[in-house]
């Protein structure tokens, strides 16, 4: 499901409210739990090679099979190691947190943009265009697990 932008406005008002009288600290602290939250929520869809609206990514192109000493080559799972927290990271900040991907390739996939992947014996460029794999994101339950956070740290005063 995608969210309009109205609606992620009124969302953020809303705890912008109830944030504004906490201190800079705890803000940071708070930002660094949903951060946490919405990583892990990201990782297990990664793993699972859906995005985040639910629809499956395009598949991966499917590569020759080759043999090296009698033991056939298969191409493996897409992102392997993304979901580790090595390249997911979470950037709490006492206003807002983001989540960057510290692979440049993956960020080609979650755009959907070109790249110059060899050339030729001429040498003339190969340029590969890859498909759009939405990496990052939100669903309802994320925002739900968020909200329940948020609420929960509010009232531990």
């Amino acid at each position: 499901m995608s969210f309009s932008n109205k609606s992620m406005e009124a969302f953020a008002e809303y705890f912008e409210e109830m944030l504004s009288d906490l201190s800079p600290a705890r803000r940071k602290v708070i930002s660094k739990k949903v951060g946490q939250q919405l990583r892990r929520s990201n990782q297990g869809r990664i793993r699972k090679n859906v995005e985040p609206d639910g629809g499956a990514m395009e598949p991966r192109k499917q590569k020759y099979s080759m043999t090296r000493g009698g033991k056939k080559i298969r191409s493996g799972k897409m992102f392997r190691n993304l979901p580790k927290a090595k390249y997911l990271r979470v950037y709490p900040e006492q206003d807002e947190v983001t989540i960057g991907i510290g692979n440049p390739l993956a960020s080609l996939h979650h755009y959907g943009k070109e790249m110059t992947i060899g050339r030729t014996k001429s040498g003339a460029r190969v340029r590969h265009k890859y498909a759009a794999r939405r990496l990052l994101g939100f669903d309802d339950e994320d925002i739900g697990k968020m909200t329940d956070t948020l609420l929960e740290w509010m009232s531990r005063d």
